[in-house]
């Protein structure tokens, strides 16, 4: 890893790690502070090599929702640069997991910068739908629109336009309602592709009933604030398209809204304070994704990001 954000950790910090084990943890109607999360953000990103690729690409999305700028920013794109692949993307393990491209794409595009490679070697390997669809099947078998959302956001964001086989693609999502409408993640993560391709919910209103009835007695969806967070975008991007009483949509998210928070968690060691959001109030400490999707939710839902 590159510079400052890839040398040794320093002893001091070792401490700070060892120590989160040990931290006091304060669950209950905490006080949101900026701050403190900012604080957690450091430190996810002073663990270098030690966080994975995704929790990065999260805590980078937090900096950028909360609009603070990121640290060594430009040292993070050259070591994202060296993170990748021949062909143009990024991924653990096989190194096809998409939807960490499409991540890490977005997140160039907001630094305003190009990837150090071209990516178009790996559109060339997914040219028709067919082959998406054999891709996704292979790479991310058994999270089929959850992982086409990676194959459409990675080529509306690097490209400017949607993919070629965007017409199959539509064809598949009101072909396979039953697919998709009934299953949180995927439900949510295709009405964001058909928001980025301009394409209308189909039987929308099926589907926003469908996931009013799924919320949770405690607010949620799936028990997780992070598909919490992603069910009360998917609300607003079908707000103009459905006939479904507003009042009931309103409600819905005010509920998902206060399990988010209730998923706040605050972390204390000497003397400082670090906070975030995990994915349900049980847990006892932060994760990245459940952090920036909190932010985004709570404090920045304007933040495009």
């Amino acid at each position: 890893m590159c510079g400052q954000f890839g040398k040794t950790i320093s002893n001091t910090f070792l401490i700070i790690v060892m120590s989160f084990s040990f931290f006091g943890v304060i669950h209950e109607h905490s006080e949101i502070n900026q701050q403190e999360i900012l604080n957690y953000l450091d430190y996810n990103l002073n663990r270098g090599t030690g966080i994975g690729l995704l929790d990065l690409v999260f805590t980078l999305d937090s900096y950028d929702i909360l609009e603070t700028e990121v640290p060594n920013r430009t040292e993070i794109i050259e070591y994202l640069n060296s993170m990748q692949s021949d062909e143009g993307t990024w991924g653990t393990g096989q190194n096809h997991y998409v939807p960490i491209t499409a991540q890490i794409l977005m997140f160039y595009n907001r630094s305003g910068v190009k990837p150090a490679k071209s990516l178009e070697p790996f559109f060339s390997t997914v040219d028709i739908w067919e082959k998406v669809v054999d891709h996704v099947q292979t790479y991310d078998s058994g999270n089929f629109w959850g992982g086409l959302w990676g194959y459409v956001t990675s080529y509306v964001v690097y490209k400017g336009e949607s993919p070629p086989w965007t017409n199959e693609f539509l064809d598949a999502v009101n072909n396979s309602f039953d697919t998709w409408a009934y299953y949180n993640h995927q439900r949510t993560h295709l009405m964001l592709n058909l928001f980025q391709l301009g394409a209308l919910i189909p039987r929308v209103d099926d589907v926003v009933n469908i996931a009013l009835y799924q919320q949770k007695e405690d607010g949620s969806w799936d028990y997780n604030s992070a598909e919490t967070a992603f069910m009360i975008g998917s609300f607003e991007l079908a707000r103009n398209q459905t006939t479904v009483d507003p009042s009931l949509i309103d409600s819905a998210i005010s509920r998902g809204l206060s399990f988010i928070e209730s998923c706040y968690i605050r972390i204390e060691s000497a003397g400082k304070f670090y906070a975030g959001f995990a994915s349900n109030s049980s847990e006892l400490y932060p994760k990245p994704q459940a952090t920036a999707l909190g932010v985004n939710s709570l404090l920045n839902p304007e933040s495009g990001v």
